[in-house]
Formats: C-alpha cells, sequence, structure tokens
C-alpha cells in the first residue's frame, strides 16, 4: 500500500468517527418529541361532534338521538302557502325525532316580510308555530313592534305579541304615523287586520282613539290603513280641534 493511500484510509475513518459521534449527540440533544394534546370536547356528554355544515358550525349528537347545532341557520321553502321560512340562533336544541327545535341567543327570524328578534324561542313542526316567551322586537315594512311574548303561527300567518305591546305603524305614502299601545297586539297578515285588545290607546296626530279592542283594516297593498273599528268602551278625543270641531266623542 502506497503512502498516499495509508493517508486516505485515515481521513475516511476519521470522517466516519466524527458523523456518528454528531448524529449520537443530535439523538441525545432532541430527546423524544412530546406527545399530542387532544383537543378537548365542546361537550363531554356527546357521543359525535361535527364541525362545519351548511347550516351549523358545529353539531353534537347525544346517545337519546337528540342533537346541538352551535351558530345555526335554519331555512325552509315555501309550503302551503305559508311562505319562506328563516331562523338564526346561537344555539338550537333539536329533539331525537325532529318535533321540536328550541333556538337561544340572539334569535332572528323571518318569514315573507316579517321579521322578528329575540333572545330565547321554540319551534314546535305539529302546529308549525313559534313561541317566544321574553321581550321581542318584530318589524313589518313601516311597522315596528315591541312586546312580551310572541306566537307565530305559520298556518294562518298570524303573528301575536302577548303582553305590552308598543306599536309604530308609519304610511307608506308619507301620510304620518299611528302609535298604538295595548295589552294585546295581532298581525292577522293573510286577513290583512291588525287588532289590538287590552286597554287599546291609540295616537295619529291631535287624535286619540281608546278603546278595549281596536281592529285596524290595511289596504290590498297593506302599505296604510284604511279603516279603524273601534269596540267596547270606545272613544275619541282631539288635543288640537279647530273652533266648533267635535273635541271629543264616547260610545
Amino acid at each position: 500500500m502506497t503512502l498516499w493511500q495509508r493517508r486516505a484510509r485515515v481521513i475516511v475513518g476519521g470522517a466516519a468517527v466524527l458523523f456518528a459521534l454528531f448524529v449520537a449527540f443530535e439523538f441525545k440533544r432532541r430527546g423524544p418529541a412530546a406527545p399530542a394534546q387532544p383537543i378537548a370536547p365542546t361537550d363531554p356528554t356527546a357521543v359525535v361532534e361535527s364541525i362545519g355544515g351548511r347550516t351549523y358550525e358545529k353539531q353534537l349528537t347525544y346517545a337519546d338521538g337528540s342533537s346541538k347545532l352551535l351558530g345555526v341557520t335554519i331555512a325552509t321553502d315555501e309550503r302551503n302557502g305559508d311562505g319562506p321560512f328563516s331562523a338564526t340562533a346561537r344555539e338550537a336544541s333539536v329533539g331525537k325525532d325532529e318535533s321540536t327545535v328550541v333556538l337561544d341567543g340572539d334569535v332572528r327570524v323571518g318569514s315573507a316580510g316579517i321579521h322578528a328578534r329575540t333572545e330565547h324561542a321554540s319551534y314546535t313542526k305539529s302546529d308549525n308555530t313559534l313561541r317566544a316567551p321574553g321581550p321581542t322586537e318584530v318589524a313589518e315594512g313601516k311597522t315596528i313592534a315591541n312586546g312580551v311574548g310572541m306566537t307565530f303561527d305559520r298556518n294562518a300567518d298570524a303573528l301575536t305579541i302577548h303582553d305590552e305591546a308598543v306599536i309604530h305603524m308609519a304610511d307608506a305614502n308619507g301620510g304620518g304615523v299611528t302609535e298604538i299601545t295595548c295589552g294585546t297586539a295581532i298581525f292577522a297578515r293573510r286577513e290583512r287586520y291588525r287588532r289590538f285588545e287590552k286597554a287599546v290607546r291609540m295616537r295619529r296626530g291631535a287624535h286619540v282613539l281608546e278603546a278595549d279592542v281596536a281592529v285596524a283594516y290595511l289596504s290590498q297593498d297593506e302599505k296604510r290603513i284604511e279603516r279603524i273599528e273601534l269596540r267596547e268602551n270606545a272613544r275619541i278625543a282631539s288635543s288640537d280641534p279647530s273652533p266648533g270641531a267635535l273635541q271629543s266623542l264616547t260610545g
């Protein structure tokens, strides 16, 4: 073996030893990788958890067949003439047979031109009715209404505010605003009338109408009040009558 071959063997051997020492040092320094931490479930009692969907951000399914939807949007097409329907909420609980849906958190519902907002509501499939027990705001065209407790019967296309109703009805043709306070307000949309019950007081300009019951009939396009019927303990008064004009009438 020549002199240069012996030198080459020494160099190669030294390089191999250095590489082996480097690899051993790296493995010792890094150590074993830490195990991945499992993702905590949203609800430990759920048997299935799904993330993402066309109508929800997350779905939890329980052993009894019920489910909970987070960030939910519910939409249905027109059926039996009751118009399309939509509802959104932060959370929805669905019964195992889907006969009831309970909506919670910033609940917003809409159907064919009428919209309502509340914090809690429930929908019952058997009677196609939405119910809200607490404060509710309703908007329909130029009408804004507030009250406590709401029922929306979709089969009859009728929405009822059950207590402490306050309604502002603006004429679409610029004829002024009618302000109404009463116990109960019924929006009978299919029949185009609004019924007000329990200590009804209606103010339009200088005119004040009071009765136990008042019914406002709307025009064909539902943009203005055509006539008002006062029933039981009716009273009409004007705060600024013209000279010689009738100031009040009770019947």
